[in-house]
């Protein structure tokens, strides 16, 4: 008799442990999401500040599109290509001189 009372307070001692360690699990479980849910609140905020940030840097070259249109902001060319269109600039300026001396 005594050895069945000892066992059912042993088995009950035993669920409560469990108890307590799948509780203790669970809370740890739920802290952690808690935290992951503030840290994708912070990510967001910051994805928010930094594309705010980069429509105000891209604002002026959507203003200046057809400026950027003639020639790229960063190209790099050598003196020939210069050259090039310094004749043909200069060529176009002649040829629209002669004209407008033509049509006086």
């Amino acid at each position: 008799m005594y050895f069945r009372f000892g066992f059912a307070v042993i088995l009950i001692v035993v669920v409560s442990i469990a108890g307590i360690a799948l509780e203790k699990r669970s809370l740890e479980l739920r802290r952690d999401v808690s935290h992951q849910q503030y840290q994708l609140d912070v990510m967001r905020d910051e994805l928010s500040e930094s594309q705010f940030h980069a429509q105000q840097l891209g604002a002026p070259t959507r203003m200046l599109d057809h400026v950027e249109a003639e020639q790229p902001r960063y190209a790099v060319r050598d003196k020939s290509a210069r050259v090039a269109d310094e004749r043909s600039r200069f060529q176009l300026s002649r040829e629209d001189n002669v004209r407008d001396n033509r049509s006086r």
